[in-house]
């Protein structure tokens, strides 16, 4: 009879959302799978495509210490209906709902995968000073914790007083040779878009939300046409800060210029039709965006916090610059720009990089041998 693992996540898109896609699509053969979730048809849609079952549950995005006791009370009758043999919270919301819920079930094993920092504190009801007190009591209840990166896990250990032996890093993961060759289904997107021939490409894909610094890109993309590179700049995905981005967009006179996809469903084909990729992100765990874009041999130039320079050694595979500073954004855009064949090879040696050191494979057999160890 194959073991029962339990995920459980908030309302999630972009990474978090393609690293649980990832772990069912190969464990479904070996586990049966459960995944509680918000009732998103996009969401359950894509973990159900993959081999995942579903349990709908209305977990929001925000901590909400009200509303959360209730959907930690349904998560926990959940659990003691399933009997998992072993459950996987993602993030920081579902690690607060499931270890509280999980209290009344100590011989089930919790693994948490934080994929994120906490960041902007001020949109919850709960104080930082709180949420710190909080997550050193909770952190008992987690068997395993898994940090996406290093600077993640120093985080955990700093700043939240999380034991550091129950941490362990495991890089975000994904399948290089599907970001390879795809120049003629990038041309097939530039001509989908209406984009006109001749321009260089700068763009980025993230949700549109303040920590991924899409302001600062649009500055940046302003002085670059301000010093004479005419360019077309695309922002793919979708997010709470979309009607605030299209605005800004008119006040920096930039209409014309800056493109919104909305949500690009096959990343691939976006990435390939890029010249420069840009991850002008304020905060950030392990970009699974990044990787892509670097596999597809992308010259990238990235904000310089949370896990971003274990993945670009400056100068050598990519461009690190300063989160919030669209000067030396716009600054190190222009270098790939004017020096075609530094910016070919800075693309080759990233590419080569991700290769060599963040696959789907290793991920899901380090987060595998993690589970066994905890039956």
């Amino acid at each position: 009879m194959k073991k029962k693992i339990m995920y459980v996540v908030r309302p999630v898109e972009g990474g978090i959302r393609e690293h649980i896609k990832v772990l069912i699509q190969y464990l479904n053969t070996s586990y049966e799978l459960v995944v509680v979730c918000p009732p998103m048809e996009k969401l359950q849609e894509i973990f159900e495509k993959v081999g995942g079952r579903i349990i709908s549950l209305n977990i929001s995005g925000k901590l909400d210490p009200f509303r959360d006791f209730s959907q930690a009370l349904l998560l926990a009758r959940t659990i003691k209906k399933e009997s998992p043999d072993l459950i996987h919270l993602h993030g920081f919301k579902a690690g607060f709902l499931g270890r509280i819920a999980s209290l009344g079930f100590p011989r089930i094993p919790v693994v948490l995968t934080v994929h994120n920092f906490y960041a902007h504190p001020d949109q919850s009801r709960i104080p930082f000073s709180c949420f710190q007190q909080v997550e050193r009591v909770l952190s008992r209840r987690a068997n395993g914790i898994i940090a996406v990166s290093e600077a993640l896990k120093r985080n955990l250990t700093d700043t939240l007083g999380v034991e550091d032996g129950k941490i362990i890093r495991i890089y975000n993961g994904i399948h290089y040779e599907s970001f390879r060759n795809n120049g003629e289904k990038g041309s097939s997107f530039k001509d989908e878009l209406g984009i006109p021939g001749g321009f260089p490409l700068v763009g980025t894909a993230a949700r549109l939300a303040p920590q991924k610094g899409l302001g600062i890109f649009l500055e940046a993309s302003r002085i670059i046409l301000d010093k004479g590179r005419p360019c077309i700049f695309l922002v793919a995905g979708e997010g709470p800060m979309k009607e605030e981005l299209e605005n800004r967009v008119n006040s920096l006179n930039l209409k014309g210029k800056v493109i919104f996809p909305g949500r690009v469903d096959n990343i691939a084909e976006f990435l390939s039709c890029l010249d420069i990729f840009i991850l002008p992100s304020l905060s950030e765990g392990l970009s699974i965006t990044l990787l892509e874009a670097l596999a597809a041999g992308k010259p990238v130039v990235a904000s310089r916090v949370g896990g971003v320079p274990e993945i670009v050694t400056d100068g050598v595979t990519g461009t690190l610059v300063p989160p919030g500073d669209p000067v030396s954004l716009a600054s190190k855009v222009m270098e790939y720009l004017d020096n075609p064949e530094h910016s070919k090879n800075m693309g080759i040696r990233g590419s080569h990089r991700i290769k060599d050191n963040f696959t789907l494979e290793n991920m899901v057999k380090r987060t595998e041998e993690l589970y066994k160890e905890l039956w």
